[in-house]
This record gives C-alpha cells, structure tokens and sequence, in this order.
C-alpha cells in the first residue's frame, strides 16, 4: 500500500483517497485513524496483534485458523502488516459494500494461493478453520459424510 497507508500522519492525499474510495467522511477517517495510531503508534498493525485483538471478539473459540485467514485479506499487499489505509478499505468493504464487492472479498479469502480459482483444498482448509472456530470437534469435521471435503466435493 506505499508509504502513505503505513505513515503515522494522514495526509490530505491519503484523505483524499479514501474520502472517494470508501463510504467515510473526513471527520470518520481522521477518528477512525486517531483510534489505529492509538492502537498502532507506529501506523501498522502486526499479525500478532491482530490476532490477540480479533480472538477478543470469540472467547473461548479455536479461531486462530480464521484469523490468520482474515489477516492474510486485510493485509492487501502482502507485506505482513495491515496499515491504515488496508484496515479502513477493508472495514468498509465489508460494512457497506456492493454484494460484488463482498463477494470478491470473500473470494480473496477462500483463495488462498492468490491464483484466481478457488480449489478443493482451499475451501476444505477454510471450511474446516470455519468448523473448528464453531467448536465443531475434529473427528466430525474429517468425517466423510459431514466434514468440509464433503461439501466441496
């Protein structure tokens, strides 16, 4: 995402950017951006800390496998962190986009090699990081009449 989705100070012209490239108006970036500094004072959010702060929202639930796959979308450029820019493009894709929109979201998720088709082993390993945030023990998910693989198949 450059230099300007991961710098501590917004600029006008990353302003500018996603006043046209998301639903937010001036004031809801700038508070939306002082609210990610305070979190991320050095302007990017680390796997690491994603993940600590997404199981926050599922106590108690084996989401870890889901979480690395929510990262690996948000993080739009592949550089390991999820900056400013990344974090808001994505918060509001999946708060107020077009179903396509939301739709080609969830296809980068399932995607998992990034090579434009989705293949059996990419739904099964998502389904089954799906199953298991659920709670849905590990012998029932392998099972061959109820398990992922038997959904794609």
């Amino acid at each position: 995402m450059g230099a300007s989705g991961s710098k501590r100070e917004l600029s006008e012209e990353e302003i500018e950017f996603l006043l046209k490239q998301t639903k937010y108006d001036r004031e809801a970036i700038k508070k939306w951006h002082e609210a990610f500094i305070k979190d991320c004072p050095d302007g990017r959010l680390t796997r690491k800390k994603f993940m600590k702060v997404y199981s926050m929202f599922c106590p108690g639930k084996n989401t870890e496998a889901f979480r690395s796959h929510l990262f690996r979308t948000f993080d739009a450029n592949g550089d390991g962190h999820i900056s400013f820019r990344e974090f808001l493009l994505t918060l509001d894709m999946t708060s107020s986009a077009k179903p396509e929109e939301k739709l080609k979201l969830a296809f980068k998720m399932y995607d998992v090699d990034g090579n434009g088709y989705i293949e059996i082993h990419e739904m099964t390993h998502i389904l089954d990081s799906i199953y298991s945030m659920m709670g849905v023990p590990a012998w029932v998910r392998g099972a061959p009449l109820c398990g992922p693989l038997s959904r794609v198949s």
